[in-house]
């Protein structure tokens, strides 16, 4: 009956969403991607704590206990009609207790909608269709033919009329809700997400991203320090930029930074 429920979600939220983006792929390997100059030391790679990998455009094993043959994973731009499986994936990972509640994913979806016209651009890391059939017994979560298993959001517009208006570079991004599908984590999506996100910063020419983790979120810190994010000091322009924008107290969040070049 769930089940039932949650594709009724999404056939629902679909008919809401018929133009669409323009389509660019993030396709990428360790030795093309431009690193930046800060460099975090003492960080294990997440690599040596799950050594199955998922490389994106590669072979790899995407589930431990199977292997499955030849999957790939894209990374892209998501058109607008697919913002709808963005919104199932975040609420799955950020608010599981709200999974069947359609009014709930409608307020998100026309969240992102709203911010897509903005200029905001949502990349989204998409399992290979041929892979999917054999993923199903092992991914409840994975209910549409579009397997969206990993999602970042980024925007130029976050920073408008702020007290971060006028820091650092004038071109710059602010990087939000980065998910990855339970199912699939510990293989290194999150990573390569995060490096299609500089990929767009670099091919759109901004200079900086900057991003919130939850203080006592270290995985997720740890994450983002291993790919050269540097936790910024509480100025009195961060905490007010944090403020602004989320909806804890501002002690409650790390404002971390990256310069792109």
């Amino acid at each position: 009956m769930a089940s039932i429920t949650f594709l009724s979600i999404i056939v629902a939220l679909s008919l809401a969403a018929l133009d669409s983006f323009s389509q660019n792929s993030y396709l990428l390997s360790s030795t093309t991607r431009k690193r930046s100059r800060s460099n975090v030391q003492g960080i294990d790679s997440i690599h040596n704590v799950c050594p199955t990998s998922l490389a994106v455009g590669t072979q790899a094993h995407v589930y431990p206990k199977e292997q499955i043959s030849s999957p790939i994973v894209t990374i892209r731009e998501a058109l607008l009609h697919e913002l709808i499986y963005v919104v199932a994936l975040r609420v799955d990972v950020f608010y599981p207790e709200l999974r069947l509640v359609t009014s709930f994913h409608r307020r998100i979806l026309e969240k992102l909608r709203q911010r897509a016209e903005q200029g905001a651009v949502c990349l989204i890391a998409v399992m290979d269709e041929q892979v999917v059939p054999r993923l199903k017994m092992h991914m409840s979560s994975m209910s549409s033919k579009l397997s969206v298993i990993g999602t970042v959001e980024v925007s130029p517009t976050d920073f408008r009329n702020t007290s971060m208006e006028a820091i650092g570079h004038q071109r710059k991004l602010y990087a939000m809700d980065l998910a990855v599908s339970s199912e699939v984590r510990r293989m290194g999506i999150a990573t390569h997400l995060l490096d299609a996100a500089e990929t767009y910063a670099l091919k759109n020419e901004y200079q900086e991203i900057y991003l919130h983790v939850e203080v006592d979120n270290e995985p997720a810190r740890t994450l983002y320090q291993k790919n050269g994010y540097i936790e910024v000091p509480e100025t009195e322009w961060a905490l007010a930029f944090t403020k602004h924008r989320l909806h804890k107290p501002p002690e409650s969040y790390v404002l971390m930074w990256k310069e792109i070049f």
